[in-house]
């Protein structure tokens, strides 16, 4: 009779000790931050369900006060979010006005500028890359600066066609400009009064 021939198998019998299969060190740290990673997400999850838990068992012993209360931590929320907000507008606010008034201080001859340009060029060259932070910039701090523009005599301000559209544009005056232009640039001419003092001790 025909006997059937033995399955065919390859594997490691149990005499191989451990250390004769070493691990890489790559494949340590990814099982490793895999494990981490695991044991992170039961943790937020064990705690969002107990969270749950005690939020039902509050609003279930407590069915006329839990609305107040829910009432009281949106609100604690929303006051934190809008200091958030409010801090955040007022840190951008110096650096992008400082950047609109250098790039009008350096707007050749008396076209202007274009406001919407203006907003358009100071965003991208603070946030290149950053959408995000570019229409926060747009959205919530470019207002102010058109306020504060607006509200400064020393910035012409017209509307002129531009790309087929009647902008508003905003032109420095000369004496502005320079005076900006003299602020911005390093003065690298050393005093007259101390070139005079220094020659004046030399003599004898």
């Amino acid at each position: 009779s025909d006997v059937d021939d033995p399955p065919n198998a390859m594997g490691l019998s149990s005499e191989v000790p451990e250390h004769k299969l070493p691990i890489p060190f790559s494949c340590q740290m990814k099982f490793m931050f895999i494990e981490l990673f695991g044991w992170i997400l039961k943790f937020l999850y064990r705690t969002v369900v107990l969270l749950a838990q005690k939020l039902w068992q509050y609003i279930s012993t407590h069915p006329k006060s839990s609305p107040v209360a829910m009432m009281m931590l949106v609100g604690v929320v929303s006051i934190r979010r809008k200091k958030k907000h409010r801090a955040k507008v007022r840190e951008i606010f110096d650096v992008v006005k400082e950047e609109a008034y250098d790039r009008l201080a350096h707007c050749d001859g008396n076209g202007g500028y274009a406001a919407l340009h203006l907003r358009d060029d100071v965003g991208h060259a603070m946030y290149p890359s950053n959408v995000r932070e570019r229409l926060f910039m747009y959205n919530y701090v470019w207002p102010r600066v058109i306020i504060e523009v607006r509200a400064d005599n020393r910035v012409r301000k017209f509307r002129k066609a531009a790309d087929g559209k009647q902008l508003e544009h905003w032109d420095l005056n000369t004496n502005s400009k320079r005076g900006w232009q003299l602020r911005k640039t390093p003065n690298k001419t050393p005093d007259k009064s101390i070139e005079t003092t220094s020659s004046a001790k030399r003599d004898p």
